[in-house]
């Protein structure tokens, strides 16, 4: 889990963002360097979707990217880390420079117990906006057996690994768009994306993931 700021050395705009390992290998996190070119470390460094918010799997909210910058940062709003649970919530709303967030959390459940991470999303606007919730990922994304569930599929030097999730978004009807995120020269990760179908004042959105047991995704 990341807090922080953007204003850091070598700093990607990635506030609130997060990874998920299976045995030890990567499966949801940081799609990591593009590239060094002239514009890495130049005023068009954040135009790549790899420097920037957008490939990173933090929220995109009214079709805004994250800010540059220590003031571009997280709160911390609650914590309880326990032997057998961490969480952490997160306000990610000073991350952002669009007036109309009025409300944006993010709340980070990692259940050592029941193997699991929960990553839950709050967010209200001033007025109607669009919502999307990504993930990066190097792996690839199938249909789990039951409805609103997935599972990443990704080869590493220690055989394949799988990771199941599962969405919920309260009620409210949303669908995925999946993209490969531009990286020159190098591997290109997914951007797999849950995005809710119409514009909202208030949504939350809720994606838990659990290693998959036996095939499916319960």
């Amino acid at each position: 889990f990341k807090g922080g700021h953007n204003g850091a050395g070598h700093n990607h705009n990635d506030v609130g963002a997060f990874g998920v390992a299976v045995d030890g290998r990567e499966i949801v996190g940081d799609p990591g360097l593009k590239k060094y070119d002239l514009d890495t470390f130049g005023p068009k460094r954040y135009n790549s979707p790899m420097l920037n918010s957008y490939g990173h799997a933090v929220p995109y909210p009214d079709g805004m990217l994250q800010g540059a910058g220590k003031e571009r940062s997280a709160k911390i709003l609650s914590t309880d880390f326990t032997d057998a649970r961490d969480t952490i919530e997160l306000d990610l709303r000073d991350a952002y420079t669009n007036g109309n967030i009025r409300t944006l959390t993010r709340r980070l459940t990692y259940d050592r117990a029941g193997a699991t991470v929960e990553v839950r999303d709050h967010v209200v606007f001033g007025r109607t906006a669009t919502y999307e919730s990504p993930i990066s990922t190097f792996g690839k994304v199938e249909k789990g057996a039951a409805e609103g569930t997935f599972v990443i599929v990704r080869e590493t030097p220690a055989g394949v690994k799988r990771l199941a999730f599962a969405v919920d978004a309260g009620g409210t009807k949303w669908h995925v768009k999946e993209e490969k995120v531009p990286n020159p020269g190098r591997t290109e990760p997914t951007r797999f994306a849950i995005v809710l179908d119409e514009p909202v004042a208030e949504a939350t959105v809720t994606v838990c993931y659990r290693r998959e047991k036996e095939g499916s995704v319960k």
